[in-house]
């Protein structure tokens, strides 16, 4: 039985997240929480953010087929069209950095800076050996 087919679930948030759409997050007692480490496990991204009367729109990271936007970090390298973004600590991501140990989460689709919220074609998780 296909119960979702567009890779899109609700969750229901463990603080506000009416900000934080672009925001990675990783699943904390059964609700969507905010990344909080650049290594943590991350399960997708925040399409559309809601209050814990609510439910966050998540796009699953390793299944979702579209474009989402994500959140560029406030201290990331500008971002070419092309780059496989890395997340950040606190579940924005990245320019690339190559350094082993960083968990690449999305590639863009567009170029972008620091603050911005860019499009990106979600990848499944890998951690840079």
């Amino acid at each position: 039985m296909i119960r979702n087919n567009n890779a899109i679930v609700a969750l229901v948030p463990d603080t506000d997240h009416t900000d934080y759409e672009g925001y990675f997050v990783k699943i904390s007692s059964g609700n969507s929480a905010l990344v909080t480490a650049a290594t943590d496990n991350v399960f997708g991204v925040i399409t559309d953010g809601e209050t814990t009367q609510g439910h966050d729109s998540i796009a699953v990271s390793h299944a979702y087929g579209g474009i989402v936007d994500v959140k560029v970090s406030a201290t990331s390298a500008e971002i070419a069209a092309g780059d496989i973004l890395e997340l950040a600590a606190d579940g924005t991501v990245n320019a690339p950095s190559g350094t082993t140990g960083k968990i690449q989460v999305a590639q863009a689709m567009e170029d972008g800076e620091s603050e911005e919220l860019i499009m990106a074609v979600l990848i499944p998780p890998v951690t840079i050996a």
